[in-house]
């Protein structure tokens, strides 16, 4: 953010187009998960190598090693003005590269939105398994997106998180970590007053939890959060190890860890209430996330791991 404000601030007024990485590498979400600056820098690169050599010297001297536009421009023996045009036109022609020839490495960076209408993949873990990526599919026509295993690791649930797009954000991992923080706190919203809203037509709907010996919806556990609308017949839900990874302390987690697993779901007593044990374990390192939550109402009791 602070990188942003002073590239920003290099802007000569009435220049409305803000340079294209500072634009999708922004964490606009204090909380979302931002595409790894590795896979960035790399897809960019590609991207720089594509344009003139004084263009590309101007950017990388503006934009990468900040320095004031007054010393680039001295660098390269051209006036301010000349300096601010070549400026606006190497961003024009880095936007061009990375939504041309480089469209498919960009998206899956997340340093663009998908312009194809099937499921694609990123480079997301997926952060149930953490064996296999997230593929995402985002219909431009509605605004609406989805993610879900490529490997299928839980073939009964088709969608790890579906949702509106945002506004502002082009990153598959910042997009999926807003829509869980809201899903978290619609969710025990909805366990605790016993009402929820249902997604597709806004009515409200009946919010039920899965207990022992219940059908089971999903192989994730026999616990969690079942909404049905009976207006339009919309089913949400979510599973212990959903209603896990919708709390920020998940999420900070997965961002350290991005390639973590979900760890089973068990019963406990904390503080003699009933209560769930569930979390996450990184695939790379021996650390893990643990959060024990109220049986009821998905209340943080505990957590041991979260690392801030």
């Amino acid at each position: 953010q602070r990188r942003r404000g002073r590239e920003l601030a290099h802007q000569p007024p009435g220049d409305a187009e803000a340079w294209m990485a500072a634009e999708f590498l922004a964490d606009d979400e204090p909380l979302s998960l931002a595409v790894e600056d590795a896979e960035v820098a790399a897809v960019l690169g590609r991207a720089l190598a594509t344009l003139p050599p004084t263009t590309r010297r101007a950017l990388e001297a503006a934009y990468i090693r900040e320095l004031p536009q007054a010393e680039v421009a001295q660098t390269l023996l051209i006036s301010e003005a000349a300096l601010r045009v070549r400026l606006h036109r190497g961003k024009h022609a880095l936007r061009q590269a990375l939504t041309g020839t480089l469209r498919d490495e960009a998206v899956a960076a997340g340093l663009a939105l998908p312009e194809a209408s099937g499921w694609q993949t990123t480079r997301v873990w997926c952060p149930w398994c953490g064996r296999h990526h997230l593929e995402w599919q985002v219909d431009q026509a509605s605004g609406w997106f989805g993610f879900r295993c490529e490997g299928k690791c839980t073939p009964d649930i088709r969608h790890i998180g579906a949702g509106a797009l945002p506004d502002g954000l082009t990153s598959p991992k910042s997009i999926l970590a807003q829509l869980c923080l809201r899903l978290g706190g619609d969710y025990r919203q909805a366990l605790s007053t016993g009402r929820g809203v249902c997604p597709k037509c806004g009515r409200a709907v009946r919010v039920w939890q899965m207990q022992e010996g219940d059908h089971r919806v999903t192989p994730l556990g026999a616990h969690g959060i079942v909404l049905v609308c009976e207006v339009c017949s919309t089913f949400d839900g979510a599973s212990p190890w959903h209603l896990t990874l919708d709390t920020a302390e998940a999420l900070r987690f997965w961002r350290r860890h991005p390639r973590m697993r979900a760890l089973p779901t068990r019963a406990v007593e904390r503080d003699g209430r009933p209560a769930l044990l569930t979390g996450f374990e990184s695939i790379d390192a021996s650390e893990r996330l643990r959060i024990i939550s109220a049986r009821d109402t998905y209340e943080l009791l505990h957590v041991t791991g979260d690392e801030r």
